[in-house]
């Protein structure tokens, strides 16, 4: 079984947006509920569970199983993946192996949050006392990507920091512009508008992103993604079982991994290997992905990427082989990244409009790539659509992965 190809074959998701109350479990649930209707699978036939979440650790997959209605019989592989942006990429890694080696044969991965959720997290990692704030904080907990010793002193507030010290690297080496930044936002509202799970549909131009307040220069509010509560699921399965199933598999032909720092400090300076904070890692990601799917760059049909920020993805496109190193805005220029342009990205929104869930968000980008490659997306759709890259970040752009997905 080591050969053979593996193919998401169910895929499902909640909308995005505000869920007061609602327990991200029950949108786990909901996700995996539709995933299983759509592949036409019973929860029986689940053998594998990968849990992509806030939660610190593997009992979240438990939980799931349990209110599934999973928890009475055995399942021969069941985890959690907790390490940012980049968790439904390591999942899909964890379930090619558990595929593969017999150990599971439907594996499904479950990915998202709710605000209120995300609020408590925040409320546990906040200072009691104004003397408890936050080095003590960091200290304690250890969940934000600073150093104590070099980072801390200097008083950024949170990731957001970092991505802004990259941007403003990125725009001073190579010319990058606040409106070429702006471009990927009003891509992805254009895209969002025309989908009914998206967070926020209201057309919005590159004046409306420069214009908004600064969060963290250079990024203003419409460069951020948004907070949100939701959830998406998929199911892989290896090639002689899914082509017996409800839909024509697409096939996961390529997936690549590379990691860096995790403290953003240490990339401050060139690398050995001729890395820093605007050259990641991201390009061999990229490069084991195309490696292993044997296509290349110009193949790709259109990208879901992880867009925590806008230039997240001027950087992403530039990493991948989509665009010369330095030229990641000037490509975004023009509409290139809207539908029906050269290459259209975050077809649902992505999350500076549909909605950022937390750790599981790249989950609902794989299933927009899946559902873009069926033929499934009504007026969203890119014509003839056939390879889809799907691209992962965690940490401050230091961790990457890439998926590759291809229609038969």
């Amino acid at each position: 079984m080591a050969d053979q190809r593996l193919a998401v074959v169910g895929i499902g998701g909640t909308a995005y947006g505000n869920p007061e109350g609602y327990p991200v479990t029950s949108l786990h649930v909901e996700a995996a509920k539709q995933a299983m209707d759509d592949a036409g699978l019973s929860k029986r036939d689940i053998d594998g569970l990968i849990v992509c979440d806030h939660s610190p650790d593997v009992k979240t997959a438990y939980r799931t199983a349990e209110h599934m209605g999973m928890a009475t019989w055995p399942k021969q592989f069941l985890t959690a993946v907790t390490n940012g942006g980049v968790a439904a990429a390591m999942a899909n890694d964890l379930a090619a192996h558990a595929l593969r080696s017999g150990e599971a044969t439907n594996v499904l991965i479950v990915g998202g949050g709710s605000g209120r959720t995300r609020r408590q997290a925040q409320a546990a990692l906040a200072p009691s006392t104004p003397a408890q704030s936050y080095t003590e904080r960091v200290a304690g907990r250890g969940q934000e990507t600073m150093s104590l010793e070099f980072d801390v002193p200097y008083g950024p507030f949170g990731v957001i920091s970092f991505y802004a010290l990259a941007a403003q690297r990125h725009m001073y080496e190579y010319g990058t512009t606040s409106e070429q930044m702006a471009a990927v936002s009003v891509a992805c509202r254009k895209h969002a508008y025309m989908n009914p799970r998206a967070m926020k549909r209201e057309p919005i131009t590159i004046d409306d992103v420069i214009n908004s307040p600064y969060i963290c220069e250079p990024f203003h509010l419409l460069d951020c993604c948004l907070p949100a509560g939701g959830s998406d699921a998929y199911i892989v399965t290896t090639e002689d079982r899914a082509r017996d199933l409800r839909h024509p598999p697409i096939w996961m032909d390529g997936i690549g991994h590379a990691h860096s720092a995790y403290h953003t400090g240490l990339l401050c300076t060139r690398s050995d290997y001729g890395f820093d904070m605007i050259r990641q890692v991201g390009k061999v990601a990229g490069e084991r992905a195309f490696a292993e799917a044997g296509i290349e760059p110009k193949d790709i049909d259109l990208v879901e990427l992880y867009d925590s920020f806008t230039m997240t993805v001027l950087m992403q496109l530039e990493d991948f082989g989509f665009a010369p190193k330095g030229e990641g805005g000037p490509f975004a220029e023009g509409g290139r990244l809207e539908l029906g342009g050269e290459l259209p990205l975050n077809t649902n929104g992505g999350m500076l409009s549909m909605g950022q869930s937390g750790v599981g968000s790249t989950v609902m980008f794989m299933n927009e790539a899946v559902a873009q490659l069926r033929g499934d997306c009504g007026e969203l759709q890119v014509p003839d659509a056939k390879h889809a890259l799907v691209g992962s970040v965690s940490g401050t752009m230091s961790n990457y992965g890439a998926t590759i997905f291809t229609a038969d």
